[in-house]
Formats: C-alpha cells, sequence, structure tokens
C-alpha cells in the first residue's frame, strides 16, 4: 500500500510539472438526449440537453488526458513490455475529490485538468457527480446490470476532515471521508473494511502491511460490476483458456 500511496502522490506530481493545458475549447452544442434515466431526468429536455453538453466536453477532456497519460507512460516503459492498465474515469474522480477540498496553486493546477475556474466548480461538481450517477445507476433499476462505485479519503487524524467537504464529496461522489490513525493498525484495517464493502466482498483488502505512520492520506476508489454480456464468447475457442 505504502507503493500505492507513492503513485498517488508521484502522479500529483507529474500533474504538477506535465499537464499541457491547450486553452479553452469551443461548447458543443446541446443534442437531444440518447437515453433517459431513472433518476430525475425522464421527459425532462431543460436539465437534460445541459448535462449532455457537459457529457461531451468532459468526453474530449477524458479523452486528452488517456492518450496523454498512454503517451507518457509509454515513453517510461519503452521496451520493457509490461502490460499496464488504468482507468481515467476513476483518476479523474480522484482529481474531483481532490479539487474540492484545495485551493490556491493546487487548485489552480487542478482546475486546468478540468477547464475550469472557482466560478464554475460548484456547477462542475453537481454536473459530474449526476453524470457519474447516470453513468453508473441508469440501467439498474430497469434490469441492467448492478453497478456499485465509491471513493475513500482517508486523512491523518492530524488533518481535520472539513465538515463541507464531508459532506459535499458524499452527496457528489458517493465518498468517504475519515479520519485515521497511521500509528498503528486502524488505518489498514479501515481502508479494507471499506474496499471490501463497497465490492460486496469480491475484494477482501488493497492494504497487506500497515501504511508508514509519517502517511497523510490515501485516496482509493472501487468499483463493483455485476452483469451478464450481451453477446457471450465460447472460450473453448481459444487455447489460452482452453488449456
Amino acid at each position: 500500500m505504502n507503493e500505492l500511496f507513492y503513485k498517488v502522490r508521484s502522479l500529483s506530481v507529474f500533474f504538477k510539472s506535465n499537464y499541457y493545458y491547450p486553452g479553452p475549447r469551443q461548447v458543443a452544442q446541446p443534442r437531444a438526449p440518447t437515453y433517459q434515466t431513472n433518476i430525475g431526468y425522464r421527459n425532462s429536455n431543460a436539465v437534460q440537453k445541459p448535462l449532455d453538453v457537459f457529457r461531451d466536453i468532459l468526453s474530449r477532456e477524458t479523452m486528452q488526458l488517456t492518450l496523454y497519460i498512454d503517451n507518457k507512460l509509454n515513453r517510461q516503459l519503452k521496451g520493457k513490455n509490461p502490460n499496464v492498465v488504468f482507468s481515467p474515469l476513476s483518476l479523474q474522480m480522484l482529481l474531483a475529490n481532490i479539487l474540492l477540498a484545495s485551493k490556491g496553486q493546487t487548485f489552480d493546477e487542478i482546475a486546468k485538468i478540468f477547464n475550469i475556474n472557482s466560478n464554475s466548480e460548484k456547477n462542475f461538481h453537481e454536473k459530474f457527480g449526476k453524470l457519474i450517477e447516470q453513468t453508473f445507476y441508469g440501467r439498474s433499476g430497469i434490469g441492467g446490470p448492478k453497478v456499485d462505485y465509491g471513493t475513500g479519503v482517508f486523512l491523518t487524524k492530524d488533518l481535520p476532515v472539513s465538515k463541507t467537504f464531508e459532506s459535499e464529496s458524499k452527496r457528489f461522489y458517493k465518498t468517504l471521508a475519515r479520519g485515521v490513525s497511521y500509528r498503528n493498525g486502524e488505518a489498514q484495517n479501515i481502508i479494507n473494511d471499506w474496499v471490501k464493502s463497497t465490492t460486496h466482498g469480491l475484494i477482501d483488502k488493497i492494504v497487506d502491511q500497515p501504511p508508514k505512520y509519517d502517511t497523510k492520506a490515501i485516496i482509493a476508489s472501487a468499483l463493483y460490476f455485476k452483469g451478464k454480456w450481451a453477446n457471450r464468447f465460447d472460450y473453448n475457442k481459444y487455447e489460452f483458456f482452453a488449456n
């Protein structure tokens, strides 16, 4: 887990020093909604259309972030041939949580990634939260896949959790924000219990040993998915499955 923490910290430095901000983008025109969900937007074009515009803009931002990270990883890992998997959406959710709690230079750097400013921040969180809820839960109520997700922010007790951040991060991103002690085994048990609950028992733990005593924060995300393939494949056709 220490390795995970340093990777998160390295990611913060990575964005701080390397992210290229190309400037404002032209806002896409609203398009007719293609799918109405069961979370309060049905038959409400006045609400759905602005969310569609936000989805288009965020999709372009996500694509740019994905390509940038992929290019950076390919350069750093050139010739090593590793299998690398990363989730741009999970990274964005983590960064959005940090954005909620930040100010000054940290806020400015993360805001550039999302192409927003302090005046549009609250509107951004509200729309991003709705879009995440729509994406993950839109089909659960009509026989679609069961999806659950969550973000955990585990701060050392030396850094008190803001009540405003605790409330808004939970409302927008289903975030559990709490103070833990990194000077004993408390943090390890709390984080493992959280990921086990969020993934409905599929992942028992993500922290194999107590984090270092001077750890300031661990931010984690978890995603649970249970559904059936629309078109199932016959694994007997593939040698590496059959053997």
